[in-house]
């Protein structure tokens, strides 16, 4: 069952690493920059280039065509914070303990302790900038701006935030490569107007034809509304489901449009030399559960898009195009780009760099388990989810769509218990990790016992006890590179 090939991240795979990424291009300066862009509340079967029947996405379908898809992505949960946070720390929720107010809960920041994919760039020298567009859980007060050199949050589109990206773009030190996050709103619904509300010439594009009683809306507050419908305060019928849906994908039409302009527009050195990473936080959902926006952990919420493209200098960069079918997820994220670049992540991370891997120097994927808070656990095709009281078992190989219960069904006991341990082991090893960051130890292990750590280590989770003891000590000048923002 081990999912982790013997790999070791000497000098010498590093080289044929970089070799692979290089190419031969003298143009390009080493490592490469990378631009890493968010889109907020964008599942991923919404997109063309992942099965979907209308053109919602042409210019993501073109990157997708010249780079490396990945299939199937598993996010950690279904709330903005808590995923940019494990998307920057290459940690679990229950690793990295950020939370927002909620139900009473205090809010929790990023604790300055952990070590972001910012603070990792920076300390390589790299110039750092992020601009986000969720001002509220997107900020330095939330422990976002960690590594930034420069890091701009506001509630602006994409016809705003877009220029003033191009604008540090244009303007920073050409003699260094640089790190780029861009996160995206404008899939998301809005205080007021229509849910997910387009621009025109998308606006009305796939709605047109609507003559419902949700055809006039106005200013009215959106959240409400929205949140009363599956609370069955609000009655709703089929087609207005669909058209809700229809206004989603206007709403993402919108947001591929702005971005293919803008990656279009990079300046052609930039664009011959920066890696171009694509994800979202979480998806939406439209009744098909019984929920409406991103209250679920179904794969309509936690299933997102990953699209990774190349630098476009005419090199061939591991293997793309192509489609990869093996299951990754979110916390790969960070530890992955940073392999692109030859840098090694700083402090905990559970996520996995896959590189070796797509570069063929491993033979099995070493992404593992896909942990949902405590709550659900997706792995070798199969989704467990504890909704309810109850406990339910979904072969997402027969059933992507997660309407058969196959809990009960014979010769199913083993795999639910079997899935139950590993979310147990896993929920034990982020709460550990957590404990273990907070009381000063951000590069040491947590301590488990010999049983639970012998189960993570088969499953590739945590690595063995031996190779545990090699890690880049940290000097003096590369904490002062990397210090946060803001805090």
């Amino acid at each position: 069952m081990n999912q982790r090939a013997p790999i070791r991240a000497g000098c010498f795979l590093w080289a044929v690493c970089l070799a692979l990424l290089s190419g031969c291009s003298r143009d390009r300066p080493l490592p490469p920059s990378l631009i890493l862009i968010s889109l907020d509340t964008t599942r991923a079967d919404h997109l063309g280039s992942y099965g979907h029947e209308r053109d919602t996405t042409p210019n993501l379908d073109e990157l997708a065509r010249r780079g490396i898809l990945f299939e199937q992505v598993v996010s950690v949960c279904e709330n903005t914070l808590l995923a940019h946070a494990s998307l920057f720390t290459g940690l679990f929720p229950a690793a990295h303990g950020t939370m927002y107010e909620k139900d009473g809960v205090e809010p929790v920041a990023l604790h300055e302790r952990y070590r972001t994919l910012a603070e990792d760039f920076r300390a390589a020298s790299y110039q750092t900038a992020g601009f986000t567009t969720h001002r509220a859980w997107l900020s330095k007060d939330f422990g976002m701006a960690q590594g930034f050199e420069h890091f701009d949050s506001s509630y602006d589109d994409a016809d705003v935030v877009l220029p003033r990206v191009s604008q540090w773009l244009n303007g920073r030190d050409r003699s260094r490569p640089f790190f780029l996050f861009l996160h995206l709103f404008d899939v998301h619904t809005k205080p007021r107007g229509r849910p997910y509300q387009a621009k025109p010439p998308f606006l009305g594009r796939f709605t047109a034809g609507y003559n419902g009683s949700l055809g006039g809306w106005g200013s009215e507050p959106v959240e409400p509304f929205m949140h009363a419908i599956p609370e069955g305060k609000i009655q709703l019928g089929a087609e207005d489901i669909r058209h809700l849906a229809d206004q989603y994908d206007e709403g993402l039409a919108f947001t591929d449009d702005r971005l293919g302009a803008f990656l279009a527009a990079l300046a052609p050195e930039d664009a011959a030399a920066a890696w171009i990473s694509i994800t979202a936080d979480h998806g939406e959902e439209f009744m098909e559960h019984g929920g409406i926006m991103h209250s679920s952990l179904y794969e309509e919420v936690t299933r997102i898009p990953w699209i990774l493209v190349p630098p476009a200098d005419g090199q061939a960069h591991l293997g793309a195009p192509r489609r990869v079918r093996e299951q990754v997820r979110l916390v790969d994220i960070r530890p992955t780009l940073l392999g692109l670049a030859g840098v090694q992540p700083r402090g905990r991370c559970q996520g996995k760099n896959l590189v070796p891997w797509l570069a063929g120097l491993a033979q099995a994927c070493p992404a593992g388990p896909a942990p949902l808070y405590d709550q659900a656990l997706r792995w070798n095709g199969l989704k467990l989810l504890r909704r309810s009281g109850r406990v339910l078992l979904f072969d997402l190989d027969a059933d992507p769509g997660e309407q058969v219960d196959v809990a009960g069904e014979p010769g199913r006991a083993e795999d639910v218990r079997r899935l139950q341990q590993i979310l147990s082991d896993l929920a034990g090893a982020s709460r550990a990790l957590r404990e273990a960051v907070m009381q000063g130890g951000q590069d040491e292990n947590p301590e488990l016992d010999d049983e639970e750590l012998k189960r993570l280590e088969e499953l590739g989770y945590v690595e063995g006890r031996a190779r545990r003891q090699r890690g880049e000590q940290e000097t003096g000048a590369g904490d002062a590179a990397g210090k946060r923002q803001g805090r």
